[in-house]
């Protein structure tokens, strides 16, 4: 769940700072971090506010449990975030059963954007889920690439 209650527009800046904070723990945890005041935090993640979250703040809060930004980044830089660390808590979800219906679904995605039926809603929807699915393959790519390093694996 997010910490705000207004929609953030997919792939913005606020939209990545705002789950960043729910990442780090919430809204109360940042402005604690920072020394501000929860409503300044609030605008930092309010498409209204022109506040804007300083990259070094970004940073501090950056993590293996916190990646929003991360992700953000390498999006704009037309690249995915690919998570090194220990944790394959999501390789079990792409066993093969739900690893052929994320491909389905992304067939589907492809499909609708090569024939121009793809609308903004559905596009929104895809971006939530292609997200998840990106994380999860993320973690597979780095289960698999364990078992192919030198030494045998971890």
């Amino acid at each position: 769940m997010r910490g705000s209650y207004k929609p953030r527009e997919p792939g913005s800046v606020k939209e990545a700072v705002d789950l960043l904070f729910t990442q780090a723990g919430g809204r109360k945890r940042v402005a604690d971090l920072f020394d501000i005041g929860e409503t300044q935090v609030a605008a930092l993640t309010d498409p209204a506010s022109r506040e804007q979250l300083s990259v070094s703040r970004a940073a501090a809060l950056t993590s293996a449990r916190a990646p929003a930004m991360a992700e953000f980044f390498a999006l704009r830089a037309d690249g995915v975030f690919i998570p090194m660390g220990d944790d394959d808590a999501h390789v079990p979800i792409l066993c093969a059963e739900s690893a052929k219906a994320h491909g389905e679904s992304i067939a589907e995605v492809v499909a609708a954007l090569k024939d121009g039926d793809f609308t903004r809603p559905e596009a929104k929807r895809a971006l939530v889920k292609l997200r998840t699915e990106l994380r999860a393959l993320s973690a597979l790519y780095q289960a698999v690439m364990d078992v192919a390093k030198p030494d045998g694996g971890p």
